[in-house]
C-alpha cells in the first residue's frame, strides 16, 4: 500500500511518513513541503483507492495515531525506522 501510494504521488520518503489522516479529505490530499517549499495538494483517479488500502493496513495494528504510517505505539516513523 505504502509503495502504490508513494509511486502515485512521487513524493520524498519524509514527506510519505509525514503524512497525517487529516490531511485526506476524501477528494484530495494535502503534503507537507519539505526544503522550503510550498505544501502542495494531490488528487486523482486511484488515489482514494491507495489511501484506503493504506487506511486497511492501519486497522490491522493495535494502536492507532494521527499519521497515515504510524508505528506501533502512533508515533511517526523516521527515515532510519
Amino acid at each position: 500500500a505504502y509503495v502504490r501510494l508513494k509511486v502515485m504521488l512521487g513524493i520524498r520518503q519524509a514527506q510519505m511518513l509525514a503524512i497525517r489522516l487529516a490531511d485526506w479529505d476524501g477528494e484530495r490530499l494535502k503534503v507537507a513541503a519539505t526544503k522550503g517549499g510550498k505544501d502542495a495538494y494531490y488528487q486523482g483517479e486511484g488515489l482514494a483507492e491507495a489511501i484506503d488500502a493504506c487506511k486497511a493496513v492501519r486497522e490491522r495494528a493495535p494502536v492507532r495515531g494521527m499519521y497515515l504510517f504510524c508505528t506501533r505505539r502512533g508515533g511517526k516513523y523516521t527515515s532510519d525506522g
